[in-house]
């Protein structure tokens, strides 16, 4: 979807502008297509602008389908692995690598399966990560800067600049301006005055910093939350509605809720085996206890930068429990979580090395035991690897997909249910007549011929209840398009299936089958219709 919404600005509309600009009008006909191909997708989605910054010089409606695929998700792999290096960075200014737990943090971040899988897809949520250890490096260096209001206003353009990157950066802020306000009022001794003065231009920069991204992009989206596809097939990741409740049942509710969908959320974004695997379980449980050890760590250290960490940790975790209860975010095994992986691996990190600490053993002996779990993490990681990069091997071929289309002499390619991969076929959308549930963004071959019909699918097989809703959609875009003549009539029994290939899949988009946001199926038919009497 994401190629496809900046491939969108170069069609034959906006060539026959740019053709008939002459002059100066030529230069600017190029600027405003340059724009809008860069702010294609956050224009119409819940995507921050600088997500996409650089797909958008990347990808040519000349390149082909693989090219496609493979420029759109270049910029994901570049931040997953930046975000590698931010982790290292992090750690050096923490404590310059004097322990151990630097190699479990990198082992969590760099094995997680959720990680790893939004690194290889074109929806950019590992610049999320990226994002997240960027802030925590941010708040680091803040704490040892000099309390000035230069570096305040420094700082909050930096976090503003974050958050151009992903909104849910926004709801980290709070967390951020609250750890930093305590610590210098005291743990430094400033005075109460100087502390909010200072807090408080922080924030201003900030603010202002955001500014443009609220007026232009989130002012349209401020209703956007938990969608149908993050909530679990039973509901079980969205908080129930508990103002609704007794007293006695609402906390009944909320003390079975959030063990039950924080442990899915946390066993999905730490996961590094096969979530049916005998051992996913048992490991998931395992690290739980180093997460919990990791905040009885924050607690009792004496450190002050350090324990305002853990009160950064402990002000995200509030406010990630208050957007839950307000049913403004789900808390679900699901790419959304991802931004909280890098505060799990810290804290998983520092429980782990908190609990070796304890063991009565020399400090080369520490060093070998705290290498145990990272070790094993990449044993266990390694040997899943195969079977789980089959199981997301995209099924779709554009050239065998074209020559069944030729071999039966297709002219009306249907797709449907968010299908977007023939939207990135070039020879598709240009040598046959190509309609989708979504607004037609290919050039009119005129009326559509349903004589003969192609229908692909990635999660669907085609039936009569999925005919009629594929039908019903693309005469619905139609409608839009005022095109009442191309409306498709035709009823599924009216035709015969003279070809057919399915490719069946479990494989969710997620690392988790817990959510349902379609497979890594394949469904391909040619629908012929029969003759009439």
């Amino acid at each position: 979807m994401v190629p496809q919404f900046i491939l969108n600005y170069d069609q034959p509309a906006f060539r026959r502008e740019l053709d008939q600009a002459r002059g100066i009008q030529r230069p600017l006909a190029l600027a405003k297509y340059q724009i809008k191909k860069i702010l294609s997708v956050p224009a119409v989605t819940t995507f921050a602008p600088l997500q996409f910054l650089a797909t958008s010089f990347l990808l040519s409606p000349d390149q082909d389908y693989r090219d496609v695929l493979f420029l759109s998700r270049l910029p994901s792999f570049v931040f997953s692995i930046l975000g590698l290096l931010l982790c290292l960075l992090f750690y050096w200014k923490y404590n310059r690598f004097t322990t151990p737990a630097v190699l479990m943090a990198l082992t969590l971040l760099t094995f997680s399966w959720e990680n790893i899988i939004y690194a290889k897809q074109s929806n950019s949520y590992s610049i999320g990560v990226f994002v997240v250890l960027g802030l925590l490096c941010l708040l680091w260096t803040y704490l040892n800067r000099p309390l000035t209001i230069k570096n305040a206003a420094w700082y909050g353009f930096l976090l503003a600049l974050l958050s151009h990157a992903q909104y849910q950066m926004i709801f980290m802020i709070p967390a951020f301006l609250a750890a930093a306000f305590i610590y210098h009022w005291k743990n430094q001794k400033q005075s109460f005055k100087r502390a909010v003065s200072t807090t408080g231009i922080l924030a201003l920069s900030y603010g202002i910093g955001v500014l443009p991204l609220f007026l232009f992009f989130l002012s349209k989206k401020l209703g956007a939350g938990a969608n149908f596809w993050n909530i679990g097939p039973h509901h079980e990741f969205l908080c129930p509605r508990i103002r609704i409740l007794p007293l006695v049942e609402m906390i009944s509710v909320l003390f079975h809720f959030f063990p039950t969908a924080f442990f899915a959320a946390f066993s999905a974004m730490t996961g590094f085996i096969p979530e049916n695997h005998p051992l996913f379980i048992p490991i998931a449980w395992i690290l739980l206890l180093l997460f919990f050890a990791g905040i009885i760590y924050f607690l009792q250290t004496q450190d002050k930068r350090v324990k305002t960490l853990g009160l950064f940790f402990l002000f995200l975790g509030i406010t990630w429990i208050l957007l839950i209860l307000l049913r403004k975010i789900t808390l679900g095994p699901t790419r959304h979580a991802l931004v909280l992986l890098p505060c799990l691996a810290i804290m998983i990190a520092e429980g782990w090395f908190f609990l070796v600490g304890k063991i009565n053993f020399s400090k080369n002996s520490r060093g070998i035991i705290s290498s145990i779990i990272p070790l094993s993490i990449a044993v266990l990681f390694f040997y899943s690897y195969p079977s789980m990069m089959r199981q997301r091997k995209d099924p779709f071929d554009p050239v065998k997909i074209e020559a069944v289309l030729k071999q039966y002499n297709v002219r009306t390619v249907v797709s449907c249910h968010s299908t977007w991969n023939l939207h990135l076929m070039k020879n598709i959308t240009s040598n046959f007549h190509y309609v989708t549930h979504y607004d037609n963004w290919f050039e009119d071959k005129g009326k559509p011929n349903f004589q003969r019909v192609a229908y692909v699918c990635h999660d669907k097989k085609i039936d009569e209840q999925t005919f009629n809703r594929t039908q019903s959609e693309i005469n619905e875009v139609f409608e839009r398009q005022r095109k009442p003549d191309y409306q498709w009539q035709d009823h599924f029994k009216d035709y015969r299936i003279i070809y057919s290939e399915e490719r069946d899949s479990n494989t969710e988009m997620e690392f988790s089958a817990r959510t349902k946001n379609g497979t890594n199926g394949f469904y391909y038919y040619v629908l012929d219709r029969n003759k009439l009497p």
